[in-house]
C-alpha cells in the first residue's frame, strides 16, 4: 500500500537577530529576501509541485511585522511565536 504524505514546509523568521544587526529573513541577496529564496526553493521543489507540501509556514517573532509585511500575500502562511525569546526550539514547536 501506497501512502501519500501530507507535509509542511516551515521556515523559523522568529529570532532578534541581535548579533546580526537586524533581521536575517529580510536580508537581501540577489535582489530577494533570503525568505523569499526560501519560500522560492520550496515551491520549486519536487515535493511541492507533486503536492507532498502542502503548505508552508514561516513561523515569526521579533520582526512579525516587517517579515510578514515583505513578502506576497498568499504564498505562505505565518504564525508567531510569542516565546521566541526562550530560543530556536520554541519556534520549531511553534511551526
Amino acid at each position: 500500500m501506497k501512502v501519500k504524505l501530507s507535509l509542511s514546509a516551515v521556515i523559523l523568521a522568529a529570532g532578534h537577530s541581535s548579533r546580526f544587526g537586524s533581521c536575517k529573513a529580510l536580508s537581501q541577496i540577489e535582489n530577494a529576501s533570503a525568505l523569499e529564496h526560501c519560500i522560492k526553493a520550496f515551491r520549486e521543489s519536487a515535493a511541492f509541485r507533486e503536492n507532498a507540501i502542502q503548505s508552508i509556514i514561516v513561523v515569526t517573532g521579533a520582526w512579525k511585522n516587517e517579515v510578514e509585511a515583505s513578502v506576497s500575500e498568499g504564498c505562505c502562511d505565518f504564525v508567531h511565536n510569542s516565546r521566541f525569546d526562550k530560543g530556536m526550539f520554541s519556534s520549531v514547536q511553534t511551526g
